[in-house]
């Protein structure tokens, strides 16, 4: 398959390059707002309506888009994160046009790679009529994430205001559950793509590593 790709972000196409061995694509799921409160709680008035400025913003939020890599990688086409189909907020959920945009088709998709389940990053997984948007792919997540967000404890034993968040994975995982494949730091997807154990963000949060220089596609 061939993806449409720029060297440059000004051009119509989405902007790519090579990292080793791997072609990377840059697609858009859109953008979401989002405020002073979460981006730079420190920061004085000044300073935040200076970031607000720059990052396109106004009234107290700022404007961040949402990019998802798609890696090509031999006969595998791979997504990062899944973005929030439209259900996290209005102006997201651009990830299925986007790669149909620049040439790529839904059906190919072979694997999905998630970093942490909260709403912009897995929301996506389900198409309005629940079912999932890549059904040939298999999915990829951390272990402890797996079992931070699908414990059947959770609204027992977690806070509250975390209930919202649970069930998105909880609802998205769950039917896909027969495709999952659990990571551990280290774990090889492909040679020279590793997981990577990076908790905080969330208890299992997982990064992803391409070796090799970058160069342009």
């Amino acid at each position: 398959m061939t993806i449409a790709r720029s060297e440059t972000v000004s051009d119509t196409a989405p902007f790519g390059f090579r990292q080793g061995n791997f072609d990377v694509t840059v697609l858009s799921d859109g953008h979401f707002a989002l405020s002073a409160e979460i981006v730079a709680p420190e920061a004085t008035r000044d300073e935040w309506l200076d970031i607000e400025r720059r990052l396109g913003g106004s009234a107290g939020t700022i404007r961040a888009n949402a990019n998802i890599p798609l890696i090509q990688a031999g006969d595998d086409l791979i997504l990062i994160d899944l973005g929030g189909g439209g259900k996290f907020q209005p102006t997201e959920g651009q990830l299925a046009s986007s790669l149909a945009a620049a040439g790529g088709d839904r059906d190919a998709i072979t694997k999905v790679l998630l970093t942490h389940a909260h709403p912009d990053h897995v929301w996506g997984l389900l198409g309005s009529d629940g079912r999932p948007r890549f059904p040939n792919a298999t999915y990829y997540v951390g272990a402890a994430e797996w079992d931070f967000w699908m414990d059947p404890d959770f609204t027992s034993s977690m806070p509250s205001v975390l209930h919202a968040f649970a069930k998105g994975p909880q609802r998205d995982l769950s039917a896909v559950r027969e495709r999952i494949v659990l990571l551990k730091d280290g774990d090889d997807i492909l040679p020279g793509l590793q997981a990577i154990a990076t908790q905080g963000h969330t208890p299992g949060h997982t990064s992803y590593a391409l070796p090799g220089p970058k160069t342009l596609a």
